[in-house]
């Protein structure tokens, strides 16, 4: 008869530490550790071209470019760059 009260006992503690621990994890959606930042970034072509600008003379430091294409490529996106800023003012 004891072994019956101690095995009780024993599923009745699990059954408890399973309603206590477990049963929480279960009910409540997960949430962030930290909280999200809703941040909207408008694209921005004259920005774009911007950096393709800075990213040419860096090739052309490196020799990745050559002068010939770095002039060429350079220009175009100049030349567009400048087109934005028309057509925005």
């Amino acid at each position: 008869m004891p072994h019956i009260i101690l095995i009780i006992c024993v599923l009745f503690s699990l059954a408890l530490a399973m309603a206590v621990f477990v049963n929480p994890l279960l009910l409540q959606a997960p949430q962030a550790y930290f909280p999200r930042e809703e941040v909207v970034e408008e694209f921005s072509e004259s920005v774009a071209l911007l950096e393709t600008i800075s990213e040419l003379d860096v090739d052309l430091k490196m020799g990745k470019l050559s002068q010939e294409d770095y002039e060429r490529l350079s220009l175009k996106y100049k030349r567009r760059f400048l087109d934005l800023k028309k057509q925005e003012a």
